[in-house]
C-alpha cells in the first residue's frame, strides 16, 4: 500500500453534523472516483480505542487540486483531534477500493446513498461530468431531514439544468407539519418496487450503512435484479 505525506489546509462544515477536511495533494497521487483513503494523525489529542487512523473516501473528484473528504462528526478521540488540527502533517496511505463507476456514458445508472455515502457518488458525479462522460444517472438520496442532506441543493439546481441528471430526494424523519412535497420514506422494498420499471435496466450503485446496503440488496434480489448489476459498498462506521 502506498504511503503518502500529506498536510491539513482547512475544514468547514457542511451541513449539522457533518464536516469536510481538506488535504494538500501529495505529488503524483492519483486515484479513481469512488476510492478512499486511510487518514493517519500524528497522534490524538483524546483518547481513542480505535486508534490514530481511519478510511474515508475521497470526496474530491481526482481533477481537483487538493483532496477532500466528508464525515459524520461522531464526537470520537479521532474526530476531535482531526478538527483542532490547522497545518500539521498527516499521512495518507492509498488509494484503494474498487466502488468505482463502470456504467458507461449510453447507458444507464441508478446510485442509492444513506447519508454520508453520498462521498463517493459526488466525486464519480464531478469526475464523470468533467469528462462528458455522465450516463443516464438518477440519484436516491435518504436523509433525517434538509440540515443532514449534503449537497441537497446542488444536486437540485443540477437537476434543472442537465438531461442526464435526475434526484430524487427522501427525507424520512420530517414533522408532520413539514410543507416537503417530496418523499418521506424509507427505501425499502415497496419504495424500489414502484420504480423497477426504472431498475431492471440499469445499473445500481449502493453506499451507506451496511443494514441499509444489505437490506437494499436484498429487496433488489427478491425483484428479480440481477447481482452482476448490483455495485455496493458499506460504511462500517463513522
Amino acid at each position: 500500500m502506498n504511503s503518502w505525506k500529506s498536510r491539513m489546509l482547512h475544514h468547514r462544515q457542511l451541513v449539522a453534523g457533518t464536516s469536510e477536511f481538506t488535504f494538500a495533494k501529495p505529488a503524483e497521487f492519483e486515484f479513481i472516483a469512488g476510492q478512499y483513503v486511510i487518514v493517519k494523525l500524528p497522534e490524538l489529542h483524546y483518547p481513542d480505542e480505535r486508534g490514530p487512523a481511519r478510511s474515508f473516501t475521497l470526496l474530491s473528484a481526482p481533477l481537483e487540486p487538493e483532496l477532500r473528504i466528508a464525515t459524520r462528526m461522531t464526537g470520537s478521540g479521532f474526530k476531535q483531534t482531526l478538527t483542532e488540527m490547522r497545518t500539521e502533517p498527516i499521512e495518507l496511505y492509498g488509494p484503494q477500493g474498487e466502488f468505482a463507476l463502470r456504467t458507461p456514458s449510453n447507458g444507464k445508472a441508478i446510485w442509492i446513498a444513506g447519508g454520508i455515502g453520498i462521498t463517493p457518488f459526488y466525486s464519480m458525479l464531478h469526475d464523470s461530468m468533467h469528462q462528458e462522460l455522465l450516463p443516464q444517472t438518477t440519484l436516491i438520496y435518504s436523509n433525517r431531514d434538509f440540515e443532514h442532506a449534503a449537497f441537497h441543493l446542488e444536486f437540485t439546481e443540477l437537476a434543472k439544468h442537465s438531461s442526464q441528471w435526475r434526484y430524487l430526494p427522501t427525507f424520512t424523519d420530517l414533522s408532520d407539519d413539514d410543507s416537503w412535497p417530496g418523499e418521506r420514506r424509507l427505501i425499502n422494498a415497496e419504495f424500489l418496487q414502484e420504480i423497477k420499471a426504472d431498475l431492471v435496466d440499469a445499473d445500481i450503485y449502493l453506499c451507506g450503512p451496511p443494514a441499509m446496503v444489505e437490506a437494499i440488496k436484498s429487496d433488489l434480489s427478491r425483484l428479480g435484479i440481477s447481482e452482476r448489476r448490483i455495485f455496493f459498498e458499506s460504511f462500517l462506521g463513522y
